[in-house]
């Protein structure tokens, strides 16, 4: 089966890693592009016929899955890698129209009412949650580097509901830049469970994949 989808979303992993989400229209759903038995890494961006980017068309066919998606990751899609072929890119203008265009109401709603805070950064406890990719438009957004270096954001999201020390992971530049923003769309993720040192349980912690000033 062939899908047609916008690359919404390219964030850094460990090494030379990265994650890809994607937005199918036909389905009106967001998509996690996964190979079988391998990772993505930057490579893959530039392999085709074209460099892929936010706002990038593309076009691929979908593999039987290893394993059923495991929530909250049920966007997960594993890809023929060799099938890619980009159709068209986005402007920015165009990108960000669109983006505004498939936006959840506010944070709750993209990845439901599991969402906790710890030390004010929202998570969602493994296996649990309804979904890991969406969009909002954010009441205020205030982007910062951090202590350490690292990008990170608060956001005020439509129900008022306020998140601290959100991590920005961004690949590109241009999509993490500090400032204070108001009514801007910002593009949501969400990691794999993981156990930071200083708690005892593992969670998928929320992150900003992108910010569209």
């Amino acid at each position: 089966m062939k899908i047609q989808a916008i690359i919404t979303g390219i964030t850094n992993m460990k090494n030379d890693n990265i994650c890809i989400s994607a937005y199918d229209a036909d389905k009106r759903a967001f998509i996690r592009p996964l190979l079988v038995g391998s990772r993505l890494s930057s490579s893959f961006l530039s392999r085709f016929n074209g460099l892929i980017r936010i706002g990038t068309q593309i076009e691929f066919d979908v593999v039987p899955p290893p394993h059923e998606p495991i929530p909250p990751h049920s966007e997960d899609t594993w890809i023929e890698p060799n099938s890619v072929i980009i159709k068209h890119q986005l402007d920015y203008p165009q990108f960000k129209d669109f983006i505004s265009s498939i936006v959840d109401k506010d944070i709750t709603s993209i990845y439901g009412y599991g969402v906790e805070l710890l030390d004010g950064q929202p998570v969602v406890p493994p296996e649990s949650g309804e979904r890991s990719l969406g969009a909002i438009i954010c009441r205020k957004c205030i982007v910062y580097s951090d202590y350490m270096g690292k990008i990170r954001c608060d956001i005020t999201d439509r129900s008022g509901s306020v998140y601290r020390k959100v991590p920005v992971l961004a690949r590109d530049e241009q999509y993490k830049k500090i400032g204070e923003y108001t009514n801007i769309p910002i593009r949501m993720g969400l990691t794999r469970p993981f156990k930071k040192s200083t708690h005892e349980e593992e969670y998928c912690w929320v992150h900003v994949s992108a910010i569209f000033p």
